[in-house]
Parts: structure tokens; C-alpha cells; sequence
């Protein structure tokens, strides 16, 4: 028997047989040479299947003490299989384990039943947690009284702290999406249908319940959320996604919704294909990303930058530094000529001129018109 090849209810059921097969030899009336010779050849066929499996088989009686427990309890636990005789399953477990396991004994006591894929946490003699998981079925004698469980446990550590990384992980990746305000969906291309779940439409201000479930036809998800202006180009990029061959290429594409409140959204989908082994697409996936507030603030921003260029091609500036005439305040121009002030200044800004007279110089050319101060 190849253990890869022993699935865990098979394995029960040979331990199970060979205890009840060794039991029967055991209190039959037959002769003495075939009862041990039978007793032998069913204790050599329980021996080939501890070899066949890494897994530590174990026996417990009516009272729920070990009776037996294969060499595999060492790698597993590190005790030797004579450490293990004579004690409880719950001597091995801490104390936030112990009240827990000790309910699901008792029941299994009185109700004898079997049961598989118990996790359970053991510690290790050099005092290390091991996550375990326990099978067993009962045994009974031939006058059908209960003897106590036999089974197997097996260490499932990595298994579970893979299963706890794993739940970690995606419950990270959850608070990452929903706080960027991404959202996950797929497309089947056999039904035509769009598959939904609760965080999608959170972000469409619905709910399940009342869009009617979370399938909804292609053309149905376009009646009810799609902004008209954008319906073509929404078509036109799913006809794209399933038409391609590259499966490894995805896809932007930038389209608006419409809320049931008649919000209007900004969404950004990026979608990948499946195919099947022909070729064909089979499913459609991707994310979609609010990206309203960034899309108002990029608007926002082209239409101030639009603004301060309209601003800056009105305006004409002077600068460095201006030859000019100490006397007649003449400027020289670039040409190596004096031009008058108000000339120069006229062409290199927008400013105009508008003459008068300061007082001073009125009192000096008009002195009737300007009396003195």
C-alpha cells in the first residue's frame, strides 16, 4: 500500500478492520497454533501498513487512554511511543486547547461515532505548538460493546500557517482595494454575463438585492450603469478583450457610470482573458477603480494651467537691464538707436501712455496755469 495513494478514509478503515480482525483471533475458540498464527499474520499485515504511511496511528481505550501509538508519534511529537501509553490525547495540549477537545471526547464517547479532519494543537515535547489533524472510527468487540477509537493524526503546521499567511494576505489585499476603491469582477463569454459581488456594487451606490443577484447579462449591466456617451467605446473594448490572442496582454479603459442616484463616476477598468485549450476565451476578469476624485482634480488642473497660459500670452514683460539716457531719458533699442521711452515701452509691453504734465514741470512751462505750491 503506497500512502499517496491511500486516501485518509481508506486508511481508517484498514486500521479499523485489522483491530476488529485481531480482536476476533483473539477471543476465538479455535486452536491455539491457528489463532496465534492468524494473530501474526494480522499483526505483520498492521505492521506493513504503519511502514506504508508517515502518518502516527494511535489506539485509545474506552476510557479514553492511549493503549497504543505507532513509532511515527516521535517525528511527530517527540515522545517515544512508550511515553504516549497510559495517557490522554488532552495531556498533550495546552490549556486554551484542552476545554475545547475535551467536549468533542465526551461526545464521541457516548455517541460512538467516527470522525475525520479534527484540528487540534498538540505540543511538541520540546514545547513547540504542532497543529494536528485527527481520524478516527470506534471499535468494538464481538459482542458489540465499544472498546475505545482507533486512527491516525497527521502534522498539518505548515498547512495551517500557509492557510493563516494565505487569510492574511487576502484580507490585506481587501483593505488595499477598498481603500484605492477597486473592486473585482468577471465576465463569462459562454452566458454573456457579468459576475458581481457586494464590494462592486457598494461602489455603484447599489446592492444585490437590488440589482436582483449578482449575474447580470452584458447588455443589462450597459442599460443601468453605463454613461450613453460612452456606450460605444464600452462595447467596442469588450469585443477587443475577447477578440485577442495575447491572454497576457490587460487592458485599460477609461469609461463613466451612472449611479441609481444619477451620481455620475469616473471608472477605470483593467481586464484580462482566459482561454480554453482551443484558443477560445471562456472568462473575462479584471478590477475597476473609482477614479473620480482624481479625474475632477486633473480637470481642475488642465483648466488652471489653460487659464495661466490664456494669462501669460497677454502679457508682455520687460527685463534685464535698459540703456538709458541720463538727459533725455531716451532708451537704446537693440538696433544701437535712441528711441523714445514711451516708444520702447509701448513695443515691449502692453502698457500704453496717456501724457500729462507733473507739477513741476507745468510751473516751469506754464507758470500762469500752475501756480506756485
Amino acid at each position: 500500500m503506497k500512502e499517496n495513494s491511500t486516501t485518509k478514509e481508506e486508511l481508517i478503515r484498514e486500521i479499523a478492520a485489522l483491530k476488529k480482525k485481531i480482536n476476533a483471533l483473539e477471543q476465538s475458540r479455535t486452536g491455539s497454533v491457528e489463532r496465534e498464527n492468524g494473530r501474526a499474520e494480522c499483526i505483520m499485515e498492521f505492521r506493513s501498513l504503519l511502514e506504508a504511511t508517515s502518518d502516527w496511528i494511535w489506539e485509545i481505550n474506552s476510557d479514553g487512554l492511549y493503549t497504543y501509538a505507532s513509532p511515527r508519534v516521535k517525528d511527530l511529537l517527540g515522545y517515544e511511543p512508550e511515553e504516549i501509553i497510559g495517557k490522554s490525547p488532552l495531556d498533550f495540549m495546552p490549556d486554551k486547547e484542552r476545554n475545547r477537545i475535551n467536549i468533542f471526547i465526551e461526545e464521541i464517547k457516548s455517541l460512538h461515532y467516527p470522525f475525520s479532519e479534527l484540528e487540534n494543537i498538540n505540543l511538541h515535547k520540546d514545547g513547540q505548538e504542532v497543529f494536528i489533524e485527527t481520524n478516527g472510527v470506534p471499535i468494538f468487540g464481538l459482542q458489540g460493546e465499544f472498546l475505545g477509537y482507533c486512527g491516525f493524526d497527521r502534522d498539518v503546521t505548515e498547512r495551517k500557517r500557509s492557510t493563516e499567511a494565505l487569510s492574511i494576505s487576502q484580507l490585506r489585499l481587501e483593505e488595499a482595494m477598498q481603500l484605492a476603491n477597486i473592486v473585482y469582477w468577471e465576465f463569462d463569454t459562454i452566458t454573456q454575463q457579468y459576475v458581481f459581488d457586494n464590494a462592486f456594487y457598494s461602489v455603484y451606490g447599489t446592492t444585490a438585492e437590488r440589482e436582483g443577484g449578482y449575474r447580470m447579462t452584458i447588455e443589462e449591466y450597459a442599460k443601468r450603469f453605463i454613461h450613453p456617451e460612452d456606450l460605444q467605446s464600452f462595447f467596442q473594448s469588450i469585443e477587443q478583450n475577447i477578440s485577442r490572442k495575447d491572454t497576457e496582454f490587460i487592458i485599460n479603459f477609461e469609461h463613466r457610470i451612472i449611479r441609481p442616484g444619477g451620481d455620475v463616476r469616473h471608472i477605470l477598468a483593467r481586464t484580462q482573458v482566459i482561454q480554453d485549450n482551443s484558443g477560445q476565451p471562456t472568462r473575462l476578469y479584471g478590477a475597476n477603480q473609482d477614479i473620480t476624485e482624481r479625474k475632477l482634480a486633473d480637470q481642475e488642473r488642465e483648466r488652471l494651467i489653460l487659464e495661466l497660459r490664456e494669462a501669460i500670452s497677454q502679457v508682455k514683460t520687460l527685463s534685464g537691464l535698459l540703456p538709458i539716457c541720463s538727459s533725455c531719458k531716451k532708451i537704446r533699442n537693440d538696433q544701437g538707436e535712441w528711441e523714445a521711452m514711451e516708444s520702447y515701452i509701448q513695443k515691449h509691453s502692453e502698457a500704453n501712455f496717456s501724457h500729462g504734465l507733473c507739477h513741476g514741470c507745468g510751473q516751469r512751462l506754464y507758470p500762469d496755469f500752475y501756480p506756485k505750491k
